[in-house]
């Protein structure tokens, strides 16, 4: 028999590190990921969610940063963002991949 070519390789690996600090001055799209560092130091994701919640991840009110209780009594940012986890370091540069040229 004879083998045919395969299509590309994709990979895909765990996050390591913690993606950009949040920052307001930015804008966001469905699934960017931020890091919001809390007062005892410690980082957490957020992944702003896809439309129509994220047409909320760039107002003020349902910045992850903020803690005020205003959409009825409960803190808004769960409206636009999804908390991912913790996270620590920062992302690391890739590294060019290498191919075996036996395989």
């Amino acid at each position: 028999g004879t083998a045919t070519p395969t299509g590309s390789p994709e990979f895909s690996s765990p996050q390591e590190g913690c993606p950009e600090e949040f920052d307001s001055g930015t804008t966001y799209e469905p699934y960017d990921k931020v890091t919001v560092t809390r007062a005892d130091d410690s980082k957490v994701v957020y992944a702003c969610k896809a439309f129509p919640e994220s047409q909320w991840c760039n107002v003020a009110t349902y910045s992850p940063l903020n803690t005020d209780k205003q959409c009825n009594g409960d803190v808004c940012w769960p409206k636009a963002w999804n908390r991912v986890g913790g996270c620590d370091g920062s992302y690391s540069p890739t590294g060019t991949p290498t191919f075996d040229p036996a395989n």
